[in-house]
């Protein structure tokens, strides 16, 4: 077993309502792995998968079931879906980028004390 399929895989388990089911199948093996040699890395799958149960922005809301069939769209066969991973792990990216320029503004060197 790759132990970087393992590290995505335990990641997005953790965030499952009932984790101790969930089970690392062949087909979710195989569609990791897939992405990791499409040249994705460990940290950009982990970053889509924290974006998308994390996230306040438009695209996870609606991921998380915030839509009119309050479907939730949450499986690694989703979010690892080919045509728009770029554009998915960009996203996150940006996302985590965001965070650490507002945890800066909070607690930074030059923080306003009222």
């Amino acid at each position: 077993m790759d132990v970087n399929v393992q590290l995505v895989f335990d990641e997005w388990k953790k965030r499952q309502k009932r984790p101790q089911i969930c089970r690392l199948t062949k087909d979710r093996s195989a569609l990791i792995l897939s992405r990791l040699k499409d040249g994705y890395t460990t940290t950009d799958l982990i970053g889509l998968i924290r974006f998308a149960f994390e996230s306040s922005n438009a695209g996870p809301r609606y991921w998380r079931g915030q839509n009119e069939q309050r479907r939730t769209y949450l499986d690694l066969t989703n979010l690892f879906r080919t045509a728009k991973l770029a554009s998915r792990v960009e996203q996150a990216h940006n996302w985590r980028l965001d965070q650490q320029e507002e945890e800066q503004d909070n607690y930074g060197p030059f923080r306003l004390i009222r």
